[in-house]
């Protein structure tokens, strides 16, 4: 099953799914509203924009990017005879607990720590991708809003668990910039089903092998990722997984 990017989705279910298209203006919303409250320019979802989809390498196509990301975090080497799937990920998993610890130490609270009375740990510094690692896998928005930290609002509003973190489509696109140099990607993106077909079944090997090349699901997810920011910062409408 293929994770499902949208930009847009208001604006299709406008016209084919009136019901579902009230509930997804309900979730902007609720948005909107935590995002002034955070101090951040709300968001408003356009409903006439031109509509872009695509299909991820199932989810794990999203954790095999995230675990590149934890590797360019750890400045550790990206393997060029090891194609990362996604399905082992020790350097994401890591980058994600940083991540949380910086945006929301009351989700993560250790076993240490509650032994000493309840005490929470020093709160990190933001580390880098953290955009690309704590948004949800299958579900949530990121919003064409310039804001330094994933929002996560404490507690969440009720009934609305799915929606958060909400990640910022510029910082998407910047994060995504710096693993794209990481992985040797060419200026003019390859198409991102040719980069499957071409070097997933047949892995290269040898001199002159671009790392792109070499982590073909990690490429994938890269590149359907900056075209879902692209078409978002020039329509204006939310990134949507779902």
């Amino acid at each position: 099953m293929g994770l499902g990017i949208t930009v847009g989705l208001l604006c299709d279910l406008a016209t084919q799914d009136s019901e579902s298209a009230e509930d997804l203006r309900g979730q902007f919303a609720v948005t909107a509203r935590e995002m002034a409250k955070a101090g951040l320019k709300p968001h408003a979802e356009p409903e006439v924009c031109e509509v872009w989809s695509a299909d991820g390498y199932g989810y794990t196509g999203l954790h095999a990017l995230r675990e590149v990301a934890g590797l360019v975090w750890r400045d550790l080497p990206i393997p060029m005879d090891d194609i990362l799937t996604g399905r082992i990920t020790p350097n994401a998993e890591a980058l994600f607990e940083v991540a949380v610890q910086a945006c929301a130490p009351e989700l993560r609270q250790s076993t240490f720590s509650r032994l000493l009375g309840g005490k929470k740990p020093a709160k990190p510094l933001l580390p880098p991708f953290a955009h690309l690692s704590l948004h949800s896998d299958a579900e949530g928005f990121y919003v064409p809003v310039d804001f330094a930290q994933p929002l996560i609002p404490m507690p969440f509003p009720p009934g609305t668990e799915t929606l958060w973190p909400l990640g910022s489509v510029q910082r998407l696109a910047a994060e995504l910039s710096i693993l794209g140099q990481a992985l040797g990607l060419p200026d003019t993106l390859p198409d991102p089903d040719d980069v499957l077909e071409t070097w997933l079944e047949a892995p290269p090997s040898g001199p002159g092998i671009a790392i792109w090349q070499a982590q073909p699901i990690a490429t994938h997810s890269l590149i359907i990722l900056r075209q879902a920011c692209d078409h978002s910062l020039r329509t204006g409408a939310a990134i949507s997984f779902g």
